[in-house]
C-alpha cells in the first residue's frame, strides 16, 4: 500500500511539472494542475484562492468541481474560517467532518459533498510569503492524511513557482511591450516623408503619392536606379500605414538561391527535408499583419 501511494505521488508531482513546463497562462495552468489532483488523486473539487490587495481578501481565481456560482461566493477574509487562517498563519489545516456548521459554508458546496470526504488546506508561497490558499475535499479513509497534506504542501509550493515564473514573464512582456512602442515611434518619426529630402515638384509628387498609398492596402511597385532610396520610400509606406506596429520585414531576392526560396519565403516544417532538424518560419508568416519589402527583384 506505501510503495503503491509513494508512486501516486511522484506520478502527480511529474504531471504538474509538466504542466509547469508548458509555459500555459496561469490560470490554464491553475486548471490544469486541479484537473491532475482529479485524474491521479480523486480529487472532486478543489480550489486556488489568491490574496488580492485591492479587495483585501483572498478570492478563488480557478477552481475543479465547483460551479460558477460557488467559486464566485469564494471570498475569505484574512483569518476568516479555514482558509483565511491558513493564509495568515501558513500553517495547513485538515477537517475530517465538512458537516461542521461552522466551517465550509462560504461557498456552499458543503451540501453537495459525499459522506467521507475531508478538507485539507494549505499555503501557497512565493520565497517567505504567503499569497494563497490551495483547497482540496478528499476522502482519506484508505490512505494516510499525513501523508496528502505533504503532497498538497509539495503542490502547494509548486503553484507558487508557477506564479512566479508568470509574474516575470508578464513583467518582462510589459518591458518588451514599451520597448516595441519606444522603438516604432522612434523609427516612424525615422522613416516619415520629413526623411526625404527635396523641393523639387517630382520630388514633392512622390511625398504626395507616399502618403496617400500609406492609407491603402494595395501592392505597390517602387522602381528606381540603385542607390536612389526606394528602401526609404518602402520603410515610409508602412511607418505611415495602420501597419506601423507590425513588422516590416526586407528579402534581398538577389541573395537567395532558387533552390533555397520557397523555404525562406514560406518556411518548413521539422523532418520535411533531410537536415530540416527544426521548423521555420517563412518571410511572409514572419510579417503577418505588417509589410513584406522585395528587394532586388530585377
Amino acid at each position: 500500500m506505501e510503495k503503491s501511494l509513494n508512486l501516486r505521488e511522484l506520478t502527480i508531482v511529474n504531471e504538474v511539472a509538466k504542466i509547469l513546463s508548458r509555459g500555459l497562462e496561469f490560470t490554464k495552468s491553475l486548471e490544469e494542475v486541479l484537473k491532475v489532483l482529479y485524474s491521479f488523486w480523486d480529487v472532486r473539487h478543489s480550489y486556488v484562492a489568491l490574496y488580492r490587495q485591492d479587495m483585501k481578501a483572498l478570492k478563488i481565481v480557478k477552481a475543479f468541481g465547483l460551479t460558477e456560482e460557488e467559486a464566485e461566493r469564494g471570498i475569505f477574509r484574512k483569518g476568516e474560517g479555514i482558509v483565511g487562517k491558513v493564509y495568515k498563519d501558513g500553517v495547513p489545516v485538515f477537517l475530517s467532518d465538512t458537516k461542521i456548521n461552522a466551517y465550509l459554508n462560504k461557498t456552499g458546496l458543503r451540501e453537495r459533498l459525499e459522506p467521507g470526504e475531508g478538507f485539507v488546506a494549505v499555503p501557497i508561497r512565493v520565497g517567505g510569503e504567503i499569497i494563497g490558499v490551495l483547497a482540496a475535499f478528499k476522502n482519506f479513509e484508505e490512505e494516510s492524511v499525513e501523508r496528502g497534506v505533504e503532497l498538497l504542501m509539495i503542490m502547494g509550493t509548486m503553484i507558487g513557482m508557477l506564479y512566479k515564473l508568470d509574474e516575470r514573464i508578464s513583467q518582462e512582456r510589459e518591458e518588451w511591450e514599451e520597448e516595441k512602442r519606444l522603438l516604432t515611434k522612434a523609427l516612424s518619426e525615422r522613416y516619415s516623408v520629413e526623411g526625404i529630402v527635396g523641393k523639387s515638384p517630382i520630388i514633392r509628387n512622390l511625398l504626395d503619392l507616399v502618403e496617400r498609398v500609406a492609407r491603402t492596402d494595395v501592392n505597390v511597385l517602387i522602381t528606381g536606379e540603385s542607390g536612389t532610396g526606394k528602401s526609404l520610400v518602402a520603410k515610409a509606406i508602412h511607418f505611415m500605414s495602420k501597419r506601423k506596429e507590425k513588422p516590416f520585414i526586407t528579402i534581398n531576392c538577389s541573395a537567395i538561391p532558387e533552390t533555397l526560396l520557397e523555404a525562406e519565403l514560406f518556411g518548413y516544417e521539422k523532418g520535411s527535408f533531410t537536415g530540416a532538424y527544426t521548423s521555420k518560419k517563412g518571410k511572409f508568416e514572419l510579417a503577418s499583419g505588417g509589410t513584406v519589402f522585395l528587394d532586388e527583384i530585377g
